[in-house]
């Protein structure tokens, strides 16, 4: 996992020029927008949730890079070794969740000015509430093919 400033977007070669452009200029309106012809985002707005009801979940074929337009959210990550299934790998959503275990997790913050970068098999928690209270956000996901 990466995690930086949007302002350092342009220092990771590993995101793609066109992925970089559409982050540096960022529609408002909710809805799926195709960058390449394997590529794309989802912009969307919900309610975060408490810990306790966000559980891990990993993908195979795409490289997440997730911000947010507005909202705070709080992101937890670890390895996926030693995490208990929750529902097996769907293939045709790219994703399997994990139940959330006892192991630790390092912990980030969303909060308008940054981004994380999650490659395949990295398994992160996302959605959470970034204190005590569930807010709304609207945030961006943009999937990148590996």
């Amino acid at each position: 996992m990466i995690v930086d400033k949007l302002e350092n977007i342009d220092k990771y070669p590993q995101i793609p020029l066109y992925a970089r452009s559409f982050i540096k200029n960022l529609p408002q309106e909710c809805g799926k927008y195709i960058l390449a012809e394997d590529d794309f985002a989802n912009i969307e707005e919900y309610e975060t949730k408490s810990h306790q009801d966000c559980y891990f979940e990993t993908h195979k074929k795409y490289a997440d890079i997730q911000l947010l337009l507005s909202g705070r959210e709080r992101i937890d990550y670890t390895d996926l070794f030693g995490l208990d299934v929750k529902n097996f790998y769907n293939e045709e959503k790219d994703i399997a969740f994990w139940f959330n275990s006892k192991k630790e997790s390092v912990t980030t913050y969303l909060d308008g000015t940054n981004f994380v970068l999650l490659m395949p098999n990295e398994a992160h928690r996302p959605q959470m509430n970034y204190g005590l209270e569930s807010e709304k956000v609207k945030k961006v996901v943009v999937k990148i093919k590996i």
